[in-house]
């Protein structure tokens, strides 16, 4: 992994930061306008567009971390323009899913799949931040709790209160690691950036999943963002809720390179990686727009990916909006019901992820996975999926949902008989 980009969030340091003074006095200081929990991906974002827009106000960002580290590839379809577009650094117009013995190949051309590393983001954002006068960064710096008032809210720091008018909360999920969170169904994943001694990968063509590897902890498949004949990024990838020792992770990514691309240890350099977890669960359709990033329902259930969504919630906060940008309806159902179905019936979703991006055209099947589908894109990608195992997934989401319903219901009228008077 490469090492730590420089940081110093004193005033007048230039180090790409920027460091507004700090109003008022120790004892009283002067509310901020915002203040943003968490400095990483949503958070940055979130702090930019609230200060390009300079009717926000003064902002500072808090995080726990010292520096930042190249810990994180953001990948999506470039279906639209992103803040960060000039961080981009690699470009597929192509493709893959491979499931028993068989690959299928899908190309749409006008909205390639790009990536953006962690090191290239966080550089363009704090440089970014440099330049703007009411922005204050604080790595180092814990939130242990956040009180919230009539005219705003205090956050707790053992360096100090911060009072603000406004708190955005971005912080990440509270388990980050895949051998920790059992119990909560997610990624768990490990990333390794390779550079083979010969020439095996496919530069044109991304490997999005790979399910020909053994699936005996649940569903589980390789993903390779090929840099070149002889770089790329591979990770072995669960999705579980069992948790995942690191030393099965790195196991799973030495068979790959072995078995795929007939590689030995000794026939390749490791050059950084990545570990992590990222959940996979249904959030509201009435997530406040101050909940931001993971915590605020960013990843999107059925895909797990975040990206546009983390940037479109930031720039539809710093316009005021009162909810973060969402997909229709129809999209959040068809999430429901299969992320019901991934958790019901692991064994199966191989052939169905084949047969998915088998049956779909590629561009409507980008616009259903960045949540731009037309009705007829949704029924098509339900044309395509078998029809039994989803319509039992459907019933169970249906039940589960009228049991809640009934549960709330029934502890409400138990409320109000226990109630005085």
């Amino acid at each position: 992994m490469s090492g730590a980009l420089a940081h110093d969030a004193r005033p007048g340091t230039g180090t790409g930061t920027t460091a507004a003074p700090e109003p008022g006095s120790a004892r009283n200081p002067v509310p901020v306008d915002y203040a943003v929990l968490g400095a990483g991906c949503a958070g940055l974002a979130t702090a930019i567009a609230l200060a390009e827009r300079r009717s926000a106000g003064s902002v500072v960002l808090l995080d726990a971390r010292t520096a930042y580290t190249d810990d994180h590839t953001w990948s999506f379809w470039h279906v639209e323009p992103t803040p960060f577009d000039d961080c981009i650094t690699a470009r597929w117009s192509s493709w893959a899913v491979r499931a028993g013995g068989r690959t299928v190949t899908t190309t749409a051309a006008a909205t390639p799949y790009v990536s953006i590393r962690a090191s290239d983001y966080y550089r363009e954002a704090l440089h970014r931040l440099a330049g703007l006068a009411d922005v204050r960064l604080r790595l180092g710096t814990a939130v242990t709790g956040v009180d919230a008032g009539p005219d705003g809210s205090t956050v707790r720091t053992p360096s100090g209160d911060v009072p603000a008018r406004r708190v955005v909360d971005a912080r990440g999920p509270v388990d980050t690691r895949p051998e920790d969170g059992g119990g909560a169904f997610a990624q768990r994943f490990l990333g390794v950036r390779v550079r083979a001694h010969r020439p095996v990968f496919d530069p044109g063509v991304v490997t999005l999943m790979d399910f020909d590897v053994d699936q005996s902890r649940g569903i589980h498949f390789v993903y390779v963002l090929p840099a070149s004949r002889t770089e790329a990024l591979v990770e072995d990838t669960y999705l579980t809720e069992a948790a995942v020792p690191r030393a099965v992770l790195e196991a799973g990514i030495t068979t790959y390179l072995r078995e795929r691309h007939g590689l030995g240890p000794d026939e390749l350099d490791r050059m950084g990686g990545e570990h992590g977890v990222i959940p996979m669960r249904l959030a509201g359709r009435d997530v406040p727009p101050d909940i931001v990033g993971v915590r605020g329902g960013a990843v999107r259930p059925s895909t797990g990916y975040a990206f546009l969504r983390i940037q479109r919630a930031a720039a539809g906060l710093a316009a005021g909006h009162r909810t973060p940008p969402r997909g229709p309806m129809r999209t959040w159902v068809l999430d429901t019901v299969f992320l019901r179905f991934l958790q019901d019936r692991p064994d199966a979703v191989p052939g169905v992820f084949l047969r998915m991006f088998d049956r779909v055209p590629g561009d409507a099947l980008v616009r259903f996975l960045t949540e731009r589908s037309t009705a007829r894109d949704d029924l098509r990608m339900v044309l395509a999926l078998p029809t039994v195992p989803f319509l039992l997934a459907a019933v169970r989401v249906v039940v589960r949902a009228l049991l809640a319903t009934a549960r709330d219901r029934r502890a409400g009228r138990l409320a109000d008989r226990s109630a005085p008077g």
